[in-house]
């Protein structure tokens, strides 16, 4: 094997010719290998002493690729639906919503859960919405503009360029004021990235995200959370209630961790449920910063 850099990349190329995966960035893909070969070094020093043309037949080489698939399938591809393919910018907003596990499963309750959280709200006016770990969720957005009336600014992250072009696009077809950038939301050095308004109501979701990154990273979704209640006024959170399946449920207290780092955080909330989903709505340190100045006002 020549090196090192060679082995990724035909790794990469292997692995995402899943097809839930292939809307992976190749960068995000390779930094999973490099760190599976790093922390297994035996397993590198093995192919390396391979040629090139056997180490595509050799075991370790399908035993990576099986590890690298199963962990990206955690953090992006199950929530990948067959005809995620298929959608079109200029398509009916609840057939793109149903070309992802998320969005699809709370279709809808989308009323009731922007509803609540509007409801929670100190200003309605001017908000900046901050979607992190988006998925197609962006795609709802004119839900909650017809529903506010609000002058709305939306902001959306996740992993994927690919993905991250099609809500571009979405935004300009449906003249909604917003944008959409590929972000790895698991490495604590690119939150500054993630451009927050100062002149506007900042409400930021983290649907479905925390368990999420926790595959990826460990305390990775404490940081993140801490992070965002420093620029945020409000986040919600939201976990999913069943496994991907929708047959297994998921028991509460294996939330009891975030309510507790809460708690730590002085952060005060309010929980409400749908059918497959438990929602977190967290007023921030920034929003208590701004009642208080408010109040002296």
């Amino acid at each position: 094997m020549e090196s090192m850099t060679m082995l990724v990349k035909e790794l990469t190329i292997d692995i995402k010719k899943k097809k839930e995966l292939h809307s992976l960035d190749d960068d995000f893909v390779s930094e999973r290998i490099n760190l599976f070969l790093k922390n297994n070094s035996k397993v590198y020093a093995t192919l390396k002493k391979k040629d090139i043309s056997k180490v595509k037949r050799s075991k370790e080489y399908t035993h990576i690729m099986k590890i690298i698939r199963k962990d990206l399938r955690e953090a992006y591809g199950m929530f990948i639906l067959p005809s995620y393919d298929k959608k079109r910018v200029d398509g009916e907003m609840n057939n793109i919503l149903a070309t992802h596990q998320s969005s699809k499963e709370r279709m809808h309750n989308y009323l009731d859960i922007y509803g609540r959280i509007w409801k929670s709200m100190d200003t309605k006016k001017t908000v900046q919405i901050l979607d992190l770990g988006c998925g197609m969720n962006p795609v709802s957005a004119p839900i909650i503009i017809d529903m506010t009336k609000a002058n709305i600014t939306y902001s959306a992250y996740d992993i994927s360029s690919q993905d991250m072009k099609f809500l571009n696009q979405y935004f300009k077809e449906h003249k909604i004021k917003g944008t959409a950038t590929a972000l790895d939301l698991s490495k604590e050095e690119e939150f500054h990235k993630i451009k927050v308004s100062e002149k506007e109501y900042v409400v930021c979701f983290m649907f479905k995200l925390l368990d999420t990154l926790e595959t990826i990273k460990r305390h990775t979704s404490k940081k993140l959370v801490a992070y965002m209640t420093t620029v945020a006024d409000i986040i919600v959170v939201s976990f999913p209630k069943t496994g991907i399946s929708g047959k297994k449920n998921i028991h509460t207290d294996r939330r009891s961790w975030f309510e507790t780092f809460l708690h730590k955080e002085s952060c005060k909330y309010e929980i409400f449920e749908v059918v497959n989903e438990i929602f977190y709505i967290i007023q921030t340190k920034k929003q208590s910063k701004r009642k208080i100045q408010k109040e002296k006002n």
